[in-house]
């Protein structure tokens, strides 16, 4: 049996050592993946393949902590189940979803999102932004972070609950707004008059009390003081709030949607 003399078994004991190390990865730049957590976490889209522009902004994106996924694809609302796990991503194979009637491109664009985020298999944040990639690393879906605070924001309406058990568009040619001040006060416009009411947050759980308003009364269109009653008692139900993107959402103690937002100038 051939002998090995210390010296020659400590260089072969460091020669092991060597082979065995980890590998050195290569600097990606200021990417941050496999130590972060998507759950509570609210996007809204920038990109959407080779497509880019404003428009992107009503395609949402929100993961919740259960495994669930659910956003707005610019025409409906949807949901589903998402499964994250260090870098990987998937997305169910069926999004369930509202069944809105929109215009023909609208539609066309809201079922390529779909499709594009249940082809989407790995997942990175890179400079506090979200990217959905293929098993190739190509960019499906760019996104961007949604609000987080509520307060100093400003907002167009886009649907409420009209009290009968379902959410409606704004009537052609309306206009409602509301604006959450850092002083505690919602303030806006609800398609006749300016309102104005108190509001308190804490975490995602929200009062608002009984909005004051002016008192001109409008007949042009049709249904517009009935809109604007029905908004006002809507903001009275609501008990939470959600981001969805550049969306906010009212929803009342059960999870009914009171009314939806889009970001404002």
């Amino acid at each position: 049996m051939t002998s090995i003399t210390p010296a020659a078994a400590g260089v072969l004991l460091l020669l092991i050592l060597s082979a065995c190390a980890r590998p050195e990865v290569a600097d990606r730049g200021n990417v941050e993946t496999s130590h972060l957590s998507l759950a509570e976490t609210s996007w809204t889209v920038e990109r959407l393949g080779e497509d880019s522009g404003p428009a992107l902004q009503e395609l949402t994106l929100t993961f919740a902590e259960n495994g669930r996924v659910s956003g707005h694809d610019g025409c409906n609302a949807f949901g589903g189940d998402a499964t994250v796990k260090n870098s990987t991503i998937r997305i169910g194979d069926e999004l369930v979803g509202t069944m809105a009637a929109c215009a023909d491109d609208i539609e066309a664009r809201a079922r390529v999102y779909r499709s594009t985020l249940m082809r989407a298999t790995l997942f990175r944040i890179q400079n506090a932004k979200l990217e959905l990639t293929d098993a190739d690393g190509t960019v499906l879906i760019g996104l961007t972070p949604a609000p987080t605070v509520l307060a100093g924001t400003q907002w167009d309406a886009i649907s409420y609950n009209n009290g009968k058990q379902a959410v409606v568009s704004l009537l052609n040619g309306t206009s409602i707004t509301a604006r959450f001040g850092e002083d505690g006060r919602l303030t806006g416009h609800a398609g006749c008059n300016g309102y104005v009411a108190a509001y308190k947050v804490e975490g995602r759980m929200i009062v608002i009390q009984p909005p004051g308003s002016t008192r001109r009364a409008c007949t042009e269109p049709a249904g517009v003081m009935e809109q604007e009653r029905f908004y006002l008692r809507a903001l009275e139900m609501a008990t939470q709030y959600q981001f969805s993107g550049k969306r906010l959402e009212l929803r009342n103690a059960e999870g009914a949607l009171m009314a939806a937002f889009i970001g404002g100038g």
